[in-house]
């Protein structure tokens, strides 16, 4: 009776594993409460922790993934808006080809195909933030503001974009592969001007930024091998120059500009004979070059000009 009230195997009879197992469990109440307390609690924890664990994975796949669909998003933004750019860019040449600024039934519409264009490079400066990666960009945006306000005749807008496009060219951060689109740029917005100064008889600022450009052309020339697009570049500035010392009354050194001119002109047109926007230069080019030689009464060099 003591054994069963202490909760001992009594010894009326040989005592079982189960028999033993309870009077341990009987005995041993708060100690096996508590720990089966904590071994709960250490699976429970376990339990939360994995769960926790496998939201987590969850929650970072979905990110990822977002983030993937994201890019590839942007990715096939930038890649329409580079086609919607380049398309705006081709009207833009043609519309403000030197061959068809005379034309009077063109007038009315050259006006409209440029005010589209100045709406599309508006509304890019607008809808993107300023990025360091996208500042090229926003030059060359400037810098087509700028062309198409000189085709506008708004000097002043044309001028106030093209000395934004130069202070974002300057200070662009491009790569070496970059680099010579950048001095393009720059080359090209000097020419613009210069022109915009000569156009309003300031000779002496138009002859400095022909000259900052054309020497922009040479350097890079000069490091690497120059493409068609600067050899092209750098004939018209070279012409550009010429009138200007045609204006001042220094056929000499108009002439010297233009017969670099016409050996740029002469490489070109072995490069890219069928090019009708280069003939169209190389003809202007000689022209002025012809006129030059009338100035000084060497007619039959003015003639081969001509003939040309």
């Amino acid at each position: 009776v003591r054994h069963c009230l202490d909760g001992d195997p009594v010894l009326a009879c040989p005592p079982s594993k189960v028999y033993r197992f309870r009077k341990i469990l009987r005995r041993q109440r708060l100690a096996i409460a508590t720990a089966s307390l904590v071994a709960m609690a250490l699976v429970a924890g376990t339990a939360i922790a994995g769960w926790q664990a496998i939201h987590a994975k969850r929650a970072e796949r979905a990110a990822r993934e977002a983030e993937q669909l994201a890019e590839q998003r942007r990715t096939i933004s930038e890649q329409r808006f580079e086609m919607a750019r380049d398309a705006v860019d081709e009207m833009l040449l043609r519309v403000g080809d030197e061959a068809l600024e005379h034309v009077p039934t063109m007038e009315r519409v050259r006006r409209d195909l440029l005010q589209k264009a100045l709406q599309f490079y508006e509304r890019f400066l607008e809808q993107q933030p300023h990025d360091p990666e996208l500042q090229f960009a926003h030059a060359v945006a400037h810098q087509r503001l700028a062309h198409i306000h000189t085709l506008l005749a708004r000097r002043s807008e044309a001028r106030e974009s093209a000395l934004r496009a130069i202070e974002l060219l300057s200070t662009c951060d491009a790569s070496a592969a970059a680099a010579e689109e950048v001095n393009l740029e720059l080359a090209t917005t000097r020419f613009l001007l210069g022109n915009l100064a000569r156009d309003h008889g300031q000779l002496a600022a138009a002859e400095e930024e022909f000259s900052k450009g054309i020497e922009r052309l040479r350097n890079a020339a000069s490091r690497v091998p120059s493409d068609l697009r600067s050899d092209s570049e750098l004939a018209k500035g070279l012409r550009y120059l010429a009138r200007v010392f045609d204006q001042r009354s220094e056929p000499e050194s108009a002439r010297k500009c233009l017969l670099e001119a016409e050996r740029l002109h002469q490489r070109l047109e072995r490069s890219a004979a069928n090019d009708p926007r280069e003939r169209f230069s190389r003809a202007r080019t000689l022209g002025t070059l012809g006129n030059s030689y009338l100035g000084t009464r060497e007619f039959d060099e003015a003639d081969r000009c001509g003939g040309q």
